[in-house]
């Protein structure tokens, strides 16, 4: 049980960092050609990722407390 609540704080925090990653800009010197890239950079689900991962990090600490605890 306690390797649970490890391993959910392991996914928690990779899900932060590949929210918090940045795409790189296009090398070109007008930016709005790269539909792709202002797609990427205006995008909201980076903000829902974050907080998938803090969500999961907590469950995985609170998983670790109550094992702890009661065990």
């Amino acid at each position: 049980m306690i390797n649970l609540g490890m391993i959910l704080e392991i996914i928690g925090f990779l899900l932060i960092l590949d929210a918090s990653r940045r795409p790189i800009p296009p090398k070109s010197t007008d930016i709005r050609l790269n539909i792709g890239y202002l797609e990427s950079v205006t995008s909201t689900t980076h903000y829902w990722v974050k907080r998938l991962g803090v969500g999961v990090m907590i469950t995985g600490v609170v998983v670790q407390l109550i094992h702890s605890l009661y065990m």
